[in-house]
């Protein structure tokens, strides 16, 4: 198990891949679909702006579980996508919040962020 880094070391991600294999952390929305957060089907990731403390959980569990990257939950989080759901006009909002998310909780521990983008 992962222990909180008191200071983040600043490595970024060729000098840890230099040392062995990084570790990215995966698998949100089938997570949080089991969780009840997002609906089968569109896999908007609404829930960043719905449930952020839901999302802020989950990217903890992959800290602890030893992931060195924590991958912002910007998958599917284009306009063709939310249009289909009626929120469009919350493209921004939810890409700057689910990094936001991943930067906070990276900052828990010696974690980097990554994006992610779909086709659109």
């Amino acid at each position: 198990m992962r222990s909180a880094v008191p200071a983040r070391s600043q490595r970024g991600i060729l000098e840890r891949l230099k040392n062995g294999p990084v570790l990215g952390a995966e698998g949100y929305v089938f997570e949080l679909e089991r969780r009840g957060y997002i609906k089968a089907g569109p896999y908007v990731p609404e829930v960043v702006l719905d449930a952020p403390d839901a999302l802020r959980e989950i990217h903890r569990e992959f800290l602890r579980a030893g992931a060195d990257v924590m991958v912002a939950l910007t998958y599917y989080a284009h306009r063709g996508k939310l249009k289909d759901v009626g929120r469009e006009n919350d493209l921004e909002a939810m890409n700057r919040q689910a990094v936001r998310i991943a930067n906070e909780v990276a900052r828990e521990g010696d974690a980097l962020v990554a994006g992610d983008i779909c086709n659109t």
